[in-house]
């Protein structure tokens, strides 16, 4: 239980810095996303690019997890997973900032 409130809680702590840093991302069909400000491309798996339009159009962190789940069909500690293990690579390639106001 206390391991699920402390990813909930992690997954929460990016929804302000996506948002911010979305703003400058475009989507290429279902694979590729260009970073606007920095002119960089990346390539993404279709679950990635599948969070990140869920992230576009305005749901919060929080609620990738459900979203998610109903659209793969997968349990909530994979989806949990999933959703913390493309956040850290999001940071990790600088598509995001956390704690970025």
């Amino acid at each position: 239980m206390k391991s699920r409130t402390l990813s909930n809680n992690r997954i929460r702590k990016f929804d302000e810095s996506l948002q911010m840093r979305l703003s400058g991302v475009r989507f290429y069909g279902d694979e590729f996303v260009l970073n606007t400000a920095t002119g960089m491309f990346f390539r993404l798996s279709p679950s990635a690019v599948f969070i990140l339009k869920q992230l576009a159009a305005g749901t919060q962190a929080d609620k990738l997890i459900t979203v998610l789940r109903e659209y793969y069909k997968i349990d909530k500690k994979t989806a949990i997973r999933d959703v913390e293990l493309l956040m850290n690579e999001l940071v990790m390639l600088g598509l995001v900032n956390v704690g970025a106001k």
